[in-house]
């Protein structure tokens, strides 16, 4: 790696006594220690000498070998080249060339091998009405989102405000009538996922796996029927695919024996990854889980052979089967714990049809190279079928004894090399099979007097709009995520506002953070890195985004389908959602203003905490913000392009009760501790 340079990181404070780094593949404070240093050297030199998009780089992404689980310091993802990738062309333009989705049925058809699925026609262009005017759209795919199935179309008639692509819901909750008839026009049935089986169908259809079509869950309208998404081989867009398995053991014994050979990974309730890629590796001592009959169980390998292990579960054994027979248990793989700091941020969702370009290892400068440092190496990048290895403890400027190597991987060999490829190079060279990240799409703000198709189409594009949320309040919510989803920053210089200091706006940033209960928010967030009044800098970040509906569903009940606004904190390695408020309730719309506010319910952990408690807390050292026995937010304007000293109040306001609830639930968790020795 020639081209790795050497950098003076500006260090910030997480705490008084906390010195972090910016990790520039996350966007979030880390701590400042030799070897971060190094690694943050080699994510700037990748992007600023390399060439490589942000979006293509992560760092601290979990890497599961034969012999361990364990972090690896950078990774590289480049798109897996597919027949109709974007390609870059020699003069910095790309070109897109998309296959009728009347092939890409039939390239499904031909590479799903289950005989009960059917692939429904749906025409490689239609027309859709938007305000009145008919627009041509050319039929790009579909997709699962939620509980629901959508067909996605470029849209072919431009009319102003509206996206270049548009996601119309065939399948599940929410639609309006235009897309009832629409399905019913394509031989749809109207099927709505209030079925307590879709939990049963969404794992049934992710069994359904062939080495080039893979099939994503969808709507059931009972354990053996259903639709779902297949997307064969690397195309970005899947098509639609009903399901009406036969009943019997035949049947069954395919779906497991599918599941066993095909799929990488099985989670578990209880939260815990199961691996099916090394069965034949186990050892007495590995941690196992064995499907059974009710939920998974997990245990430990006593004893093993070529046909069975035996594990001991909860004092008593069971004997699993490497293969698999009707009517027993069969083994599942390797589990571990799920790690508390699996929930990093980055860029871009990191996704599965990508394939691992480069594996950077980093090292504290001084350390010497070994075998031990080339073999672990070596492991992470044989696992994820990388092209390039890098070990470095860094460049020059990090001391005379800092040492880099470089290696091109092929099916049975490792050769040394001086350098891994530029971009460019290497999504041009064929043998690598890689493509161009493809560029971000430019937030489309909404027209100022959207008509309610647009609106509509917008709701329907960024995902962001509960399904329960009353239509009158679409647009405000809409202009608030325009607000703050603008790709150019607010200000360049720190300000001040309501007692907190944004220092730094980093502007949209794609994170995925979790809470203690499982749930994920991933989205792009607006992110800031701010100043408390006790000194601490963190990134404070902020996203409009919607839940899922439910009804009678076998997990999750009834629920509502919301807009929420949802506030997080990083610190340290984690990015943390620490303020959920439901804008279908906090929310008042006037003419020329929005108001916001919330009631301060509050969880720590998994249980809620008393609303009397949080608004006390918050009085006692905020009492600015509690007005009418509510937390106050302020006024944001009704436009979708406010200046910064327009929102300044609401978004200090924000970050002052996000960080007032973190030090709340932390109070309480520690309270629960205490109680608990």
């Amino acid at each position: 790696m020639l081209r790795l340079a050497t950098y003076a990181h500006r260090v910030y404070l997480a705490t008084p006594t906390d010195r972090r780094l910016m990790d520039h593949a996350r966007g979030q404070l880390v701590p400042a220690g030799p070897e971060e240093q190094v690694r943050q050297d080699v994510v700037r030199s990748l992007i600023e000498h390399y060439d490589y998009p942000r979006d293509a780089l992560f760092t601290e992404e979990m890497v599961v070998t034969a012999s361990a689980r364990r972090r690896a310091d950078v990774l590289v993802d480049l798109p897996a080249r597919p027949a109709h990738a974007v390609t870059l062309l020699p003069a910095d333009q790309t070109t897109e060339v998309d296959r009728p989705y009347s092939l890409l049925r039939e390239e499904a058809r031909g590479a799903t091998a289950v005989p009960f699925a059917r692939f429904p026609a749906i025409p490689d262009a239609f027309r859709w009405h938007v305000d009145g005017r008919a627009i041509e759209i050319r039929t790009l795919g579909c997709g699962v989102c939620g509980l629901n199935v959508a067909v996605y179309g470029k849209v072919l008639t431009p009319i102003e405000g509206l996206p270049s692509w548009i996601a119309i819901d065939l399948l599940g909750y929410g639609r309006r009538p235009n897309e009832v008839s629409l399905a019913r026009q394509w031989g749809l049935e109207n099927v709505e996922a209030t079925n307590p089986a879709t939990d049963a169908f969404v794992e049934f259809a992710g069994v359904l796996t062939t080495p080039r079509c893979d099939m994503d869950g969808g709507i059931a309208r009972e354990p053996r029927a259903g639709f779902a998404v297949a997307y064969p081989g690397d195309a970005p867009y899947g098509v639609l695919c009903e399901l009406h398995a036969p009943s019997g053991a035949d049947s069954d014994f395919e779906i497991v024996r599918a599941a066993l050979e095909w799929l990488p990974v099985y989670q578990t309730e209880d939260g815990l990854w199961a691996y099916r890629d090394s069965l034949n590796e186990l050892r007495p001592g590995d941690e196992v889980v064995v499907v059974d009959e009710g939920p998974s169980l997990v245990g430990r390998v006593v004893r093993a052979d070529q046909a069975t292990v035996t594990v001991l579960i909860e004092g008593r054994e069971l004997v699993a089967r490497r293969d698999l027979s009707l009517g027993e248990p069969f083994l599942a793989g390797r589990s571990a714990p799920l790690d508390p700091r699996a929930a990093v941020t980055r860029s871009g969702p990191r996704q599965r049809r990508n394939r691992t370009f480069i594996v950077v290892e980093c090292k504290r400068p001084g350390l010497s190279c070994s075998e031990e440092i080339k073999q672990q190496g070596l492991a992470y990048a044989r696992e994820l079928d990388a092209h390039y290895l890098v070990l470095t403890t860094g460049g020059p400027g990090r001391g005379a004894a800092c040492w880099t190597e470089t290696y091109a991987l092929a099916k049975d060999s490792v050769r040394r090399v001086d350098d891994i490829p530029k971009y460019e190079q290497a999504v041009s060279v064929e043998a690598f099979a890689v493509a161009a990240v493809p560029d971000e799409v430019p937030h489309l703000q909404l027209p100022r007097n959207a008509g309610p198709d647009v609106v509509q189409a917008h709701a329907r594009t960024r995902r962001c709009i509960g399904t329960d949320t009353p239509f009158d309040l679409w647009l405000a919510l809409l202009q608030l995520d325009d607000v703050l989803l603008a790709s150019t920053p607010y200000f360049s210089k720190p300000v001040d506002a309501f007692g907190v200091t944004f220092a730094e706006d980093r502007g949209p940033t794609y994170h995925d953070p979790g809470n203690a209960s499982g749930g994920r928010f991933g989205g792009r967030f607006r992110d800031f890195l701010v100043r408390f009044t006790s000194g601490e800098e963190v990134i404070f970040g902020l996203a409009v985004q919607s839940t899922a509906k439910s009804v009678q569903h076998a997990k999750w009940g009834n629920r509502r389908g919301r807009t929420t606004l949802t506030a997080c904190l990083a610190v340290g390695g984690t990015y943390q959602p620490i303020l959920q408020a439901a804008l279908d309730e906090c929310i008042e719309v006037a003419p020329s203003a929005v108001r916001l506010w919330h009631s301060g319910a509050a969880t720590a952990g998994q249980g809620a905490l008393p609303i009397a408690r949080v608004l006390d807390f918050v009085r006692e050292r905020e009492p600015r913000l509690i007005q009418s026995n509510r937390v106050q937010l302020g006024t944001l304007p009704a436009t979708s392009t406010p200046s910064f000293a327009e929102i300044a109040d609401v978004l200090g306001r924000l970050a002052r009760y996000t960080e007032l609830r973190r030090d709340l639930k932390e109070a309480v968790r520690g309270e629960r501790r205490a109680r608990r020795k």
